[in-house]
């Protein structure tokens, strides 16, 4: 809805490893070390090693989720993550998985994100 603001440095999520993992019916939350976390409202596309390596979409999934493959992600470090002007947030764990998050609902938040100090919503 928002987008990402602009210029913001997303690096406090490089090193974080992905603690918790909350599923509920209208979001997901993701709790990462050092009181960084991302609430999901809307839709994601993970793709696991295998996927990445084969150029393979992945799985792409919207609210509300009734299986998923995310639970491999759990005690992994974010080592890259980079923002585009869509508003899309993309996170790279350290056995090569990428998670993204899409700013694609133009009536509500799409999902909202904290540095451990401050909240962002997009």
């Amino acid at each position: 809805m928002y987008g990402l603001p602009e210029g913001l440095d997303l690096s406090f999520f490089v090193g974080k490893a992905l603690s918790d993992i909350s599923f509920a019916i209208s979001d997901i939350h993701f709790a990462f070390e050092g009181k960084v976390w991302i609430t999901l409202l809307s839709s994601f596309q993970h793709q696991q090693k295998a996927d990445v390596e084969n150029y393979r979409i992945g799985v792409m999934q919207s609210l509300p989720v009734t299986q998923s493959t995310l639970m491999s992600l759990l005690e992994l470090k974010v080592t890259d993550v980079h923002g585009d002007e869509k508003g899309t947030l993309s996170l790279t764990f350290s056995d090569g998985q990428v998670l993204r998050f899409f700013d694609d609902n133009t009536a509500y938040e799409a999902y909202s994100f904290t540095d451990g100090e401050r909240e962002y919503f997009v």
